[in-house]
């Protein structure tokens, strides 16, 4: 294949246009991404004005709006990516509220949105299932606005065959929710077996006479 030589400034102009008027580009942009990506093509049009439109001066062109597109991409994956993380951490208090709210209901909850392949949604109302089913169970007190570190550290005295495992799924919330892990339908079945198993243990009773 054959590939042009003589690329003008006005063929670069348009060719970037073109390419940073895709879609995928204007999905979910807020309007500071829009305003970044106006002043780009104001750059790129002055630079455009100051080539010649020479052999040399077209592929100069050419690399600069491959490199500009690169750029722009990179940095919409990145924007929206932070958008859906900060979203995802702005709900994800584990019991935040003092809705009357069973354990039973949250595992009802965490199986819809399972369903529905909503696979953060789901770990976090299973790790609110186990807290809350401990809570139920009076081996935790009620609290709101315990983090899924503090239910594993408080339950682990009651429950210290499950502590190993309790740690393992306020892991799995952390990751997910305040870390850049992604939500899997494996780490789910993980925290559904911890809740599975929590939800089964015979706690060890503490302060009783020997």
């Amino acid at each position: 294949m054959q590939v042009p030589v003589d690329v003008g400034r006005d063929e670069a102009r348009r060719a970037a246009h073109r390419e940073l008027g895709k879609a995928i580009y204007r999905q979910h942009q807020p309007s500071a991404l829009q305003r970044l990506l106006d002043h780009v093509m104001e750059w790129l049009n002055h630079l455009a004005g100051l080539t010649s439109g020479t052999t040399a001066s077209g592929w100069f062109g050419l690399v600069v709006v491959v490199v500009l597109v690169a750029g722009v991409a990179v940095l919409v994956w990145r924007r929206t990516g932070g958008l859906q993380r900060s979203r995802r951490r702005g709900r994800a208090a584990l019991l935040e509220t003092d809705a009357q709210v069973t354990a039973a209901q949250q595992r009802a909850l965490a199986a819809r949105h399972a369903a529905a392949e909503q696979w953060a949604e789901a770990i976090r109302d299973r790790m609110r299932a186990i807290a809350l089913g401990l809570e139920e169970r009076a081996l935790l007190d009620h609290r709101s606005g315990r983090t899924a570190d503090e239910v594993a550290t408080d339950a682990a005295p009651a429950l210290p065959g499950q502590a190993a495992e309790l740690r393992e799924a306020a892991r799995i919330f952390d990751d997910v929710w305040y870390g850049e892990h992604d939500a899997t339908r494996a780490a789910y079945d993980r925290i559904t077996r911890v809740d599975e198993r929590v939800r089964d243990a015979k706690p060890v009773l503490t302060g009783t006479p020997s």
